[in-house]
């Protein structure tokens, strides 16, 4: 049930502790029931993209990174996204350069930043049915699953070679 006194939260699953928690947002989408909220990795750091969709008027995007995980104060705004004399219908995901996809018109497409600071969508000739795309991305990890029992399930290690030798 949706309350005034409901916030907009990160809900996530801790796998080492078997527990689920809450991260808070930026601040300034704490309490915004007008904007649509989409968690993602953007250079490998946590990120959200929140995009507001004003009655009959173009989407404008914001996204923002966590700087140091967990840490609510460390939320940064990366860059704000209006384009104009586009109908995009959804952010898509991110390319590892910085690129963002979004559906525009059926058509998956690209916001590319320029160092000059100037924007352009470009497309990819890559046609769909418009809010069909998707995109997922992983974080490698060398993290062992259950990695207490096994510990407790082997047995003590074999003993140092020099040690058994033993004088003679």
């Amino acid at each position: 049930m949706w309350t005034r006194t409901t916030t907009n939260v990160i809900v996530f699953f801790d796998l080492a502790d078997e527990k689920i928690g809450e991260m808070k947002v930026p601040n300034c989408v704490v309490f915004r029931d007008d904007m649509d909220l989409t968690v993602a990795v953007f250079d490998g750091l946590l990120s959200l993209v929140a995009s507001r969709r004003p009655y009959h008027s173009e989407v404008s995007y914001s996204i923002w990174q966590m700087k140091e995980y967990s840490d609510a104060k460390s939320w940064i705004k990366l860059f704000n996204i209006e384009p104009s004399g586009y109908y995009v219908y959804d952010f898509v995901g991110f390319k590892k350069n910085g690129e963002v996809f979004f559906d525009v018109d059926g058509e998956l497409t690209y916001y590319s930043r320029n160092k000059n600071g100037s924007c352009r969508i470009l497309g990819t000739e890559i046609l769909g049915c418009p809010e069909e795309f998707s995109l997922d991305s992983y974080v490698e990890s060398l993290v062992l699953l259950n990695v207490a029992s096994w510990i407790s399930s082997t047995e003590n290690p074999p003993a140092d070679n020099e040690a058994n030798r033993g004088s003679n």
